[in-house]
């Protein structure tokens, strides 16, 4: 098949997803961002590659060039993963017959009242949206979108791309060798619900048992507000962005993310069961999809610090039982949340399509 992916940056499945693709014998094209740091490594895989920058939904200019690009390369498949990318392939593919696809992340954000939905993901030229998960197909669905046009593929890791930081590395950020460490990583924004975890730790020990590593940027003001009092909360270390925050994880005993809203299928979590950490949490959006309570890691209710606490106390107080859930997370990732279950499930798309 003659493939044309239009994106900006990638992450490791995308990546994995373009590789395999280009093994398998179809003809990939990669429209990406200027920046993109894999642009060599695909142009030597065999992939053609054009930089290219959208500004904006209605980049007049970017929208020419790729029109332009289309006609020439003549696609059976055009795919855009951006809300950008997308807006300016919807208006470059005018009068083509190749079948575009797209994806969505996320829940929220997509309404029949908002114009700028109609740009993208409410745009009858799609001919389907992959969702990341049970829930961001089932919102879509709910906003109007019919399900013939929706495809669920979940976005696979693979253990074996990751190498845990060892236990001391976590001693740089001040944390004791002997504790229990919880981690919550990824862009603190109020919906991350990092306040219900700053709020249950204050019933869990204080005795130093317990450490809570919070990595990335901190995107809420009532956050900075509690981190401001250290005396409240003196077993949280806030590291800020890291680049091996995956390796940080890996160190880590459990790995909570206690959402509050519009989780898609976060990748903190998913790179932390495929390194055998322990997940604890909520019940909002994808997260119970991958993870099943009692079986492969907790659950909780969102928004209630109090069985948070309950959770995170019962992993602390069982390591056993701690150890047994990341070991069963850890197999998840092998089968059911596998990269190459991911590659599988697109080429069937493809093919359909076509």
């Amino acid at each position: 098949m003659r493939i044309l992916i239009v994106c900006s940056e990638t992450d490791r499945t995308e990546d994995h997803l373009y590789r395999s693709l280009s093994a398998q014998g179809h003809n990939l094209h990669i429209v990406c961002d200027p920046n993109e740091s894999r642009m060599d490594d695909w142009r030597g895989a065999g992939m053609n590659v054009t930089p290219l920058r959208f500004r904006n939904r209605l980049d007049g200019r970017a929208t020419g060039v790729l029109a332009g690009l289309i006609r020439e390369s003549g696609p059976e498949i055009v795919q855009a993963m951006t809300n950008k990318a997308l807006a300016c392939t919807i208006r470059a593919m005018r009068g083509n017959p190749a079948r575009l696809i797209t994806y969505r992340g996320t829940i929220g954000h997509v309404s029949r009242l908002n114009p700028a939905s109609y740009l993208t993901h409410l745009n009858r030229r799609i001919d389907r949206i992959v969702c990341v998960s049970d829930a961001v197909q089932n919102y879509l669905h709910d906003v109007g979108i019919p399900m013939s046009r929706l495809e669920r593929i979940y976005k696979g890791h693979a253990p074996e791309w990751y190498t845990a930081a060892p236990r001391e590395k976590l001693a740089t950020l001040g944390i004791p060798p002997d504790a229990f460490v919880v981690v919550l990583a990824g862009r603190l924004r109020p919906v991350k619900g990092a306040h219900i975890l700053l709020e249950a730790a204050q019933s869990l020990p204080a005795d130093g048992s317990l450490r809570i590593l919070l990595l990335g940027e901190i995107a809420d003001p009532r956050l900075a507000r509690m981190l401001r009092l250290p005396a409240r909360h003196p077993v949280v270390h806030h590291a800020g962005f890291r680049p091996d925050a995956a390796a940080l994880i890996g160190a880590c005993d459990a790995l909570v993310m206690p959402s509050i809203a519009r989780e898609g299928l976060p990748r903190a979590v998913l790179e932390g069961m495929a390194q055998g950490v322990t997940p604890i949490v909520t019940d909002v959006g994808g997260l119970p999809e991958i993870v099943s309570d009692n079986q492969n890691g907790m659950v909780v209710r969102a928004n209630d610090a109090g069985a948070l606490a309950t959770a995170i106390g019962a992993c602390m107080a069982n390591p056993q039982m701690c150890r047994r859930f990341g070991e069963r997370a850890r197999e998840s990732i092998r089968t059911t949340f596998n990269v190459e279950e991911t590659v599988k499930q697109y080429v069937a798309l493809y093919e359909r399509l076509t």
